[in-house]
């Protein structure tokens, strides 16, 4: 997957790990209709759909780990 730009960093690391910490689902949701609805339009759709299985991924170990 992509670096993380130093932008989307702060004390606890990357903003969706800092959101999984607080178990926010709503914000992998909303990132996937994102990326999902933009992809190719802004850039790279590869990049696009990556980030959408990337937030997946993230979202299913959420729920996961609450499954258990």
């Amino acid at each position: 997957m992509d670096k993380v730009p130093d932008y989307y960093k702060g004390a606890k690391g990357d903003v969706i790990d800092m959101l999984e910490d607080y178990e926010k689902p709503g914000f992998f949701r909303g990132n996937i209709l994102k990326y999902a609805k933009r992809a190719g339009k802004k850039g790279d759709i590869i990049n696009d759909l990556n980030k959408i299985i990337q937030y997946v991924e993230r979202w299913k170990e959420l729920v996961e780990k609450h499954a258990n």
